[in-house]
């Protein structure tokens, strides 16, 4: 397990990090709306990794606390770009290009039959001229660089922290000597 994926967070300070209070996550959990967040111990209590706590802070941006999205879409989402956010915003802490798609597009491109949508797919695209030419009824785009410029302070703190551990665990040169508070 990796600094960033050991559930080492308790609710209250995922409420502190993300401005969630601890009784939202419990009754987002009783909703079943993290069932792809945290981890329950023995005991019953749940922890969550930092990972966890990026991708419920992804879930409520792009939910607007469920105005634009329903939440359990959003933390579906949260869930799966989280990675993806994480080593973004590191990549572009330590102004090294980053790999991998920018993007995470979901297309309704099945049939319309009785008024219903049939089909759906989910695909990462480095550039949004790679869906020309394909048919789709509606669009879902999620800009992974955009959401890892837009991490607040109190979670890039935690990532900061968490990445340099990691390295130097690995033995590895301190990479975040000449960066910027």
């Amino acid at each position: 397990m990796t600094t960033f994926t050991e559930p080492t967070y308790s609710p209250g300070a995922v409420a502190t990090i993300t401005d969630a209070p601890p009784e939202h996550l419990r009754d987002w959990r009783r909703r079943d709306l993290l069932n792809l967040i945290g981890t329950a111990e023995e005991n019953g209590r749940w922890k969550y990794s930092l990972r966890d706590v990026v991708a419920i802070w992804i879930g409520l941006r792009l939910s607007q606390h469920g105005r634009a999205m329903p939440l359990a879409t959003a933390f579906n989402y949260g869930a799966g770009l989280a990675e993806t956010v994480i080593n973004r915003f590191l990549a572009r802490k330590v102004g090294i290009p980053t790999t991998g798609k920018r993007y995470a597009v979901t297309l309704a491109d099945g049939d319309t039959k009785d008024g219903k949508t049939y089909g759906i797919t989910t695909l990462r695209v480095a550039d949004l001229a790679e869906l020309a030419g394909r048919d789709f009824d509606m669009l879902t785009v999620l800009d992974c660089e955009r959401l890892a410029a837009t991490i607040p302070p109190q979670i890039a703190g935690f990532l900061l922290v968490a990445a340099e551990n990691e390295y130097e665990a690995m033995g590895l040169h301190r990479w975040t000597e000449g960066l910027d508070d």
